[in-house]
């Protein structure tokens, strides 16, 4: 029987699908000092610049950047990017109708501009397999910028500034 219910049923995939929300706020984080740094630009100007940027044009953006650069990783911090932009599957589970039974959660994807949709169906095991895949591309581009915790820091606080009471 393929009772569907909502994905609130099911503890372990909100926690799963918790953890990868949580690493995309991490990569976007470092993508965005990234992109401060290869722009030579302060963390407020860097605000400026990717603040209401979508990921897939931030990445792209880091993508180009990297690629002019005669960064020492060039070619880590390129590998990295790519796994983000073509495995990841950002967009499709950030927004899709999610819905799970006691062994699966599929993500419906609806296709902008086209009367199309598709599923990304995962088990337990395979959507813990892909957030790990997700964590270990998000530490090889933090290793390869080769940035410090001083470095997000500076992110942080220069955004922080910009908090109304």
């Amino acid at each position: 029987m393929d009772k569907r219910q909502v994905v609130q049923a099911h503890p372990n995939f909100i926690m799963n699908l918790g953890l990868f929300h949580g690493a995309w706020s991490v990569i976007d984080l470092s993508v965005d000092c990234a992109i401060g740094k290869f722009l030579n630009v302060s963390p407020e100007q860097m605000h400026l610049i990717t603040t209401g940027m979508m990921s897939g044009p931030k990445l792209r953006l880091l993508h180009g950047l990297v690629g002019r650069s005669d960064h020492a990783q060039k070619a880590q911090i390129i590998g990295a990017i790519n796994k983000l932009q073509n495995e990841a599957k950002r967009a499709a589970l950030t927004h899709s109708y999610v819905y799970s039974n006691e062994t699966t959660i599929t993500f419906l994807e609806r296709i902008p501009g086209e009367f199309r949709a598709r599923e990304h169906t995962f088990t337990l095991t395979e959507f813990q397999e892909h957030n790990k895949a997700l964590a270990k591309a998000m530490q090889d581009l933090w290793a390869a910028l080769g940035y410090s915790d001083d470095d997000l820091q500076a992110v942080i606080d220069a955004a922080r500034k910009y908090i109304k009471s």
